[in-house]
């Protein structure tokens, strides 16, 4: 077993506070009082035998703090009905001169195609771009290719296994400059909640090193406001994260139901947390406002069908497995989903579904690529199951 960089010398339950994949992010406004007084309580994991560094969990009240900033969010009515899941958001392009444009274009393509081998050549050009003049969006390419590279790290080896040395020592950078990169595109363009959004992802991945609480409290402050100024993108970022904790921790429920609170709003509705069907909704879903941040896109062309792979994962690591098909399933509803590139991997997950609880519990060591199955984020595709495109 190789020795991991202190970097990522942390307890495994922290390793929820990892990974902002983008997508369909969305908050509603379900009672909180759902969640049991003793849970809300228990925010701290048990820290596993043989860990190097004791992070502490975010105490009650920045905890609950979340979960009060969600109870009072209120849900608007949509009477119009429309097209779903059709129409681009962040479109348009906020360089200047068409050779800024082309790399712009270039990372995109790559992007799009899965292509992460390529990450460091764009981190090159992005830098480039930064040293003739800072601009928001350029940091915010960079902060992005940083927290890539670092999320679909499985792809760097082959087999099952540990990741070389040299391959962890050049992850911790890669988070550090996630964080500073997103603070920087924040600082610029203040009221631009999606890099607020990713700038408290990034301080959650970072929360795991020799500062890990201040930056894990700083991320828990800088996700309330994100939240506030854009619920549509930013509770998937955090809920994300959160999922990643145990199955029976307040932290994996909380996450969890982030997801559903982004059906709730999505869907202007109250979803059922034990059959999430939501096929007689599908018609009356308006693509407007930050309900953009719902449909694919073409930053997300499989933004729809990435997050219900991704729910269905999270409902049978919480052993709801009928739920979790029901979840699924939802997944094909849109024509789209036959050029989705990761329509078979679904139904090998509907096919496997009730063999998977087990497995989908068992702790996962960033720094050691799996030989089991895991959710989507543990897996080589948690940011390609919504951005890659179909033929």
């Amino acid at each position: 077993m190789l020795k991991r960089s202190s970097v990522f010398r942390v307890k495994k339950s922290h390793w929820a506070l990892s990974l902002i994949i983008l997508g369909i992010s969305s908050i509603a406004c379900k009672d909180l009082s759902k969640v049991k007084e003793s849970e809300k309580s228990q925010v701290s994991t048990p820290l596993p035998e043989g860990s190097d560094l004791s992070l502490s969990a975010p105490t009650e009240e920045e905890f609950l703090g979340l979960q009060t900033l969600f109870a009072s969010m209120q849900l608007g009515r949509v009477t119009a009905t429309a097209n779903a899941f059709s129409n681009g958001y962040h479109s348009g392009n906020s360089f200047d001169t068409e050779e800024d444009q082309q790399v712009d274009q270039d990372f995109f393509n790559d992007f799009w195609a899965g292509n992460y081998q390529n990450i460091d050549q764009h981190i090159a050009s992005f830098t480039n771009l930064a040293a003739k003049g800072n601009h928001p969006v350029t940091m915010a390419r960079l902060g992005f290719l940083n927290v890539w590279k670092f999320a679909e790290r499985y792809r760097l080896i082959d087999t099952p296994g540990d990741l070389p040395e040299g391959i962890q020592a050049e992850l911790g950078p890669n988070l550090g400059a996630c964080v500073e990169y997103f603070k920087a595109a924040e600082g610029m363009a203040p009221q631009n909640a999606v890099y607020k959004g990713f700038a408290a992802s990034c301080l959650y991945l970072t929360g795991l090193g020799p500062n890990g609480d201040a930056n894990v409290l700083d991320a828990l402050k800088t996700s309330q406001t994100a939240i506030k100024l854009n619920p549509e993108f930013n509770l998937f970022t955090i809920g994300y994260i959160l999922t990643f904790f145990p199955h029976d921790s307040d932290q994996f429920k909380l996450g969890l139901e982030m997801f559903f609170r982004n059906l709730d709003l999505c869907f202007d509705g109250d979803i059922d947390r034990n059959n999430p069907d939501i096929s007689s909704l599908i018609p009356l879903f308006v693509d407007e406002g930050n309900r953009k941040y719902c449909a694919n896109s073409d930053k997300a062309p499989y933004n729809y069908q990435g997050f219900f792979l991704i729910l269905g994962d999270l409902l049978v690591k919480n052993g709801q497995v009928e739920a979790a098909k029901a979840a699924y399933s939802n997944a094909k509803l849109l024509p789209s989903y036959a050029t989705w590139p990761y329509a078979s991997f679904l139904e090998d997950r509907l096919l496997a579904a009730d063999g998977l609880v087990t497995p989908f519990r068992v702790p996962v060591d960033p720094m050691e690529k799996p030989n089991y199955p895991t959710t989507v984020f543990n897996t080589e595709f948690a940011c390609m199951a919504c951005h890659q495109k179909g033929e």
